[in-house]
């Protein structure tokens, strides 16, 4: 859970173009948090809320990290 922001912790092991997408629980896009091209190793990819969405209401929301190869889905919970 988090409330005005999060960071996203992400580990590659090669260099890869990745896109983290929030989608809302029917599947909408709400904002693309991140896409561009990481090297590989870890990286921190900060999320303020009030930058980006500050009337989104509370909810479950899904945030998506594609690459070329690979595809992961996390639930995230937002407290207003």
């Amino acid at each position: 859970p988090f409330r005005e922001s999060t960071t996203f912790n992400i580990r590659l092991p090669r260099h890869d173009r990745i896109a983290l997408v929030m989608y809302d629980l029917l599947g909408r896009e709400v904002t693309r948090i991140y896409e561009g091209q990481l090297t590989a190793g870890e990286h921190r990819i900060p999320f303020a809320i009030q930058l980006y969405l500050k009337d989104l209401p509370s909810g479950i929301y899904l945030v998506r990290m594609m690459g070329e190869r690979f595809s992961q889905t996390i639930k995230i919970n937002l407290l207003r």
